[in-house]
């Protein structure tokens, strides 16, 4: 049997998350990851979760996951990408050109 992984929360981080659930002004995907972590606090099963919030097993168990390595802080922004991919150098462009002329 898989193990759960369930936050154990203090006061103070209960009540951070539960202020920027209640919010205007916390982007959603952190009122999102907030209420990941109250609800699993809360003892919630997984699919209930999963069917509630509309996310997946592996979103659900990376925010516990950094919640429980990092705290509240680690769930007010996820790991940023570069869209696309690295353009080349100038010198590699050139060489291109040559060869296609």
């Amino acid at each position: 049997m898989r193990t759960l992984l369930k936050p154990s929360l203090n006061e103070v981080d209960r009540q951070t998350l539960e202020q920027w659930v209640k919010s205007r002004a916390v982007a959603p995907k952190q009122k999102l990851r907030a209420r990941i972590i109250l609800m699993t606090a809360e003892g919630r099963p997984t699919e209930e979760l999963m069917g509630v919030l509309k996310v997946s097993t592996p979103t659900l168990n990376l925010w516990r996951k950094r919640y429980q390595e990092g705290g509240p802080a680690a769930l007010v922004k996820g790991k940023t990408q570069l869209p696309g991919t690295p353009s080349l150098p100038t010198e590699k462009v050139q060489d291109i050109l040559v060869l296609t002329q």
